[in-house]
């Protein structure tokens, strides 16, 4: 069938913007603030800087359960990556958590890489392998992650040390 004129092969396009890459970069948090990387802070809940406990340095990141309002959210601290040949990320993380009460993810672009679901002694090396392209890594406390009424997970006992809490430290992002 004939095009029309305007269909002979031609494409526009729109609205383009030209995103840099992410530069290798190591966080530690040491500025006191979310101020040196582009962090993205979202959910029910809050993450703040801290200088009680940390991996290295001076401060780490953490999030609490007491901070998640109502009875079942999310605290979510998130970085865009863009790469166009993937890297590693690397992170110290100390999870004082319990299932069935709250639970620590880790996401790429939203899918669940890892999960952390009880009380750390210490702190613990996580990694990532970045795929290329523009990725989301989110580190979430999950307040409740099974959404049970607070008369039922009130009789449920948390573990000895389980705080509800969570802290991250040393995040090292390495492009290839």
């Amino acid at each position: 069938l004939p095009q029309p004129p305007f269909r002979n092969g031609e494409a526009w396009l729109d609205n383009v913007e030209l995103i840099p890459s992410t530069s290798s970069f190591t966080e530690g948090f040491e500025s006191g603030n979310f101020d040196s990387q582009p962090w993205i802070l979202s959910g029910n809940g809050s993450w703040e800087i801290t200088d009680a406990v940390r991996n290295e340095g001076t401060y780490s990141a953490t999030a609490k359960t007491a901070d998640i309002e109502p009875n079942t959210g999310t605290a979510d601290l998130s970085i865009d990556i863009i790469t166009e040949s993937g890297g590693m990320l690397y992170f110290a993380i100390l999870s004082s958590v319990s299932g069935p009460h709250d639970i620590v993810n880790i996401l790429i672009d939203d899918t669940v890489v890892g999960t952390y679901a009880d009380v750390q002694e210490d702190w613990f090396p996580g990694e990532l392998a970045v795929q290329p392209g523009k990725r989301q890594i989110t580190w979430q406390l999950v307040k409740n992650p099974g959404g049970l009424p607070d008369d039922i997970i009130s009789t449920i006992p948390k573990p000895e040390g389980s705080l509800g809490q969570v802290w991250l430290d040393e995040i090292d992002f390495r492009s290839n």
